[in-house]
């Protein structure tokens, strides 16, 4: 059976609230002397910050009625839907992947040589068998090898290779995660990061018997690429 070993680590930051009590200060003792002005009594002032009114900062919009959903086309089968940037939408299935033009699905390819990964903003489909990469656009499925640095694993343990994850970034470049690695194309060229890159220790990577590899999530915050991953045995 296979098992996933997860990592978690939580920051967690506090904040201390203190609170300050008011000392009180003794009164001098009354003593009989006219020459001496009478002490005052000090008086408090209130140094305290009115807190303002709040007031609505988004303006309300005009009510309007929110119908509900309506059947546009019926899934030629259930898949995953992707949208580009130009706002086309896709639907991938297992081997196929539809556009939607109007009400209906128009059947893009239905011979994927490997599970389907997604859509990138220019229309251009991914998919993947093991280490094996292809690219679909117009003019029909396109793969990698070495000219373009794409390498397979030559570990013996290549029957357990896949491609995990995959993420467009906003730069325009293409981001996969594998079982062993992670890979970034440019558009022309493949650049490989290896464990000792993405800050994995050889002490971690240590596992029993049966280690298949490691799993990966990829995304993107602000411009900066996250990755996460756990072993897979």
């Amino acid at each position: 059976m296979r098992h996933l070993s997860f990592i978690f680590v939580v920051s967690i930051l506090a904040a201390m609230l203190g609170a300050c009590t008011p000392g009180t200060t003794d009164s001098p003792e009354s003593t009989t002397d006219i020459a001496s002005p009478t002490r005052g009594v000090p008086t408090a002032t209130n140094t305290s910050v009115p807190v303002p009114t709040r007031t609505p900062t988004l303006t309300p919009t005009p009510k309007t009625e929110i119908g509900p959903f309506r059947r546009i086309a019926a899934a030629p089968e259930f898949g995953r839907l992707a949208v580009t940037s130009n706002g086309a939408l896709y639907l991938l299935g297992v081997e196929a992947a539809y556009l939607l033009e109007g009400n209906e699905w128009t059947v893009l390819f239905d011979d994927a040589p490997g599970s389907l990964l997604g859509v990138a903003p220019n229309g251009e489909i991914w998919a993947a068998e093991g280490l094996a990469i292809y690219q679909w656009n117009e003019s029909g499925w396109h793969t990698f090898d070495g000219e373009s640095d794409w390498t397979r694993s030559e570990d013996e343990s290549a029957i357990y290779d896949y491609v995990d994850d995959i993420l467009f970034a906003s730069d325009g470049s293409l981001w996969l995660t594998t079982s062993h690695d992670v890979r970034r194309f440019d558009g022309q060229r493949w650049r490989i990061y290896g464990f000792a890159e993405m800050a994995i220790s050889n002490t971690w990577l240590e596992d029993p018997e049966d280690f298949f590899g490691l799993t990966f999530t990829i995304s993107e915050v602000n411009g900066a690429i996250w990755l996460g991953g756990c072993k897979f045995y």
